[in-house]
């Protein structure tokens, strides 16, 4: 599907799968999340979908039945009273990440660019999971997105690489230690989505 928001489909899904539940997506307004968040609401979710600003629905009208809220999720504090304020859920979905080319290269003048990939996707993935479980009901989830390059290092990518397989162990681990909530990790390969907009 190409969630891109100018072009979107409506999934069409068993409309009692996920009926009254609460489903939270962290970067739910574009791409894979963009397509989640719809698949959830066709799913008969009622769905928020956390990002860093509030996006007008009549410049985006795929996100119209949606609830939007703010989320920076490489501030801690943020993370922590955005779901204090989201209150009692059922699943959570962090699917964002920092734009495309952020990370900067291996041998780059300095490590600004690696350790703000890893604070906003590896330790910003650790937030949201943190401070969500608290408001997790019986039954819940919490699934995280990363990508192929994960398995498959590509040139120029290692602190996207080593974002991912964190954010893949921290998956695991966590497994073990919410249980019964389930965690999980999504590792898709190329999707058509706006992330690719910029080659």
């Amino acid at each position: 599907m190409n969630a891109s928001t100018n072009n979107f489909e409506q999934p069409t899904l068993s409309p009692s799968s996920l009926n009254g539940k609460r489903v939270v997506v962290v970067g739910g307004k574009t791409g894979i999340g963009l397509g989640i968040a719809l698949s959830a609401y066709a799913a008969g979710a009622s769905v928020i979908v956390a990002s860093r600003r509030i996006t007008s629905v009549e410049q985006h009208p795929e996100l119209v039945n949606f609830e939007q809220v703010t989320l920076d999720i490489a501030d801690e504090a943020a993370v922590r009273k955005t779901f204090d304020i989201i209150g009692p859920f059922d699943h959570l979905v962090v699917t964002s990440g920092p734009g495309f080319g952020t990370w900067g290269t291996f041998m780059a003048d300095d490590m600004r660019g690696v350790r703000s990939y890893m604070d906003a996707k590896f330790m910003g993935s650790w937030a949201c999971a943190r401070y969500a479980a608290p408001h997790l009901q019986v039954g819940g989830s919490i699934t995280f997105l990363t990508g192929g390059t994960a398995a498959r290092p590509k040139l120029g990518l290692a602190a996207v690489v080593a974002a991912f397989a964190a954010v893949e162990s921290l998956s695991g681990s966590l497994a073990l230690e919410m249980a019964p909530i389930r965690v999980n990790t999504i590792r898709p390969g190329y999707i058509d989505t706006g992330l690719w907009n910029v080659l």
